[in-house]
C-alpha cells in the first residue's frame, strides 16, 4: 500500500511512526513548510493508494485540497479537526474521492502511545464501505469501534477537546476561591478524585509551571466548537476563563 501523509506535524509525524509500527512501509511526505513535496501530477501521487490529511487547520476547514483532488476512487483519510459538515462538504465538491473523517485523540507528551493503544476508534464517511475501507488500515489495533455519519465523527472529536476545559475552568476557579477564603482545595477535591460518577482528570491546578489547557489542540477546538450554537454562553466563559489563565500563568512550554 502507498501511503502519502500531508502535513508533518505532531499528528503527521505520530502517524507515520504508528503505521510504520502497523508495518506499513511505503510512504511519502508532503508538507511544503517543511521542504517535502509532493507533485500532484507525480508518480508517487498517480500511485497513492490512500491520502492523510494532516494539515492543522486553526478554523476546521479544509485548506489545501490539492491532492485530494487527485485521489479520485481512491481512500482519504481525513485527520484533521474539522468543523461540523466541513467532511460532507469536501465529499459533495469530490464525489469520486472515497472521503472518511478520522479523528486522533492524542496527548502531546504520549502521543504514538496513544495512537496504537486507543481506547476507541472513530470513522465518519457518508458510505460505510469508505469507513471499512479505511479501517483495514489499522486492523492492528484494540480499541472499539464506531462507524457513524460525518457530522457525528466530527462532532466527538470538538467535544472530547472542548469537555476537558469545562472542567479545567470551572477546577481552576474554585481553586482561586479556596485560597483566598483559606480553604484546603487538596481536600475538597480528594473525595472527587475516588467518586465513581466523576472522572479525577482535569482537576489539577497547575501543569507544566503554568495553569489552564494549553497545548495545539484545546483552545483551537473550543474556538471550532464556538462557531457552532452549541453551548455558546458556558463555552464563551470557559474561553475567558481559560485564555486568562494561560496569560497568567504560561506554562514552560
Amino acid at each position: 500500500m502507498n501511503i502519502i501523509i500531508q502535513g508533518y506535524g505532531m499528528v503527521g509525524s505520530t502517524l507515520h511512526k504508528g503505521l510504520k509500527t502497523l508495518g506499513h512501509i511505503h510512504f511519502a511526505i508532503h508538507d511544503p513548510y517543511k521542504g517535502l513535496v509532493v507533485s500532484p501530477n507525480s508518480d508517487r501521487m498517480n500511485k497513492a493508494d490512500v491520502l492523510f490529511y494532516c494539515v492543522n487547520e486553526k478554523d476546521g476547514r479544509i485548506t489545501d485540497g490539492t491532492l485530494l483532488e487527485k485521489m479520485v476512487g481512491k481512500l482519504v483519510i481525513i485527520k484533521t479537526t474539522l468543523n461540523v459538515g466541513e467532511t460532507e462538504l469536501i465529499q459533495s465538491i469530490l464525489p469520486g474521492v472515497k472521503i472518511v473523517f478520522m479523528p486522533e485523540f492524542l496527548r502531546e507528551d504520549t502521543a504514538l502511545d496513544d495512537m496504537l493503544h486507543p481506547d476507541h476508534i472513530v470513522y465518519g464517511a457518508v458510505e460505510q464501505e469508505y469507513s471499512e475501507a479505511a479501517n483495514e488500515i489499522f486492523i492492528g489495533l484494540s480499541g472499539v469501534r464506531y462507524y457513524v455519519e460525518p457530522k457525528e465523527a466530527e462532532l466527538i472529536k470538538l467535544v472530547s477537546n472542548t469537555y476537558p476545559l469545562i472542567k479545567l475552568a470551572f477546577f481552576n476557579q474554585l481553586y482561586d476561591f479556596c485560597v483566598k477564603k483559606g480553604i484546603s482545595y487538596d481536600r475538597v477535591i480528594a473525595p472527587q478524585l475516588k467518586n465513581k460518577f466523576n472522572s479525577g482528570a482535569y482537576m489539577e491546578i497547575f501543569n507544566k509551571g503554568g495553569r489552564g489547557g494549553g497545548g495545539k489542540c484545546l483552545p483551537k477546538d473550543l474556538d471550532i466548537l464556538l462557531q457552532s450554537d452549541i453551548g455558546r454562553e458556558i463555552l464563551s466563559g470557559v474561553k475567558t476563563v481559560n485564555d486568562d489563565l494561560l496569560a497568567k500563568y504560561p506554562k514552560k512550554r
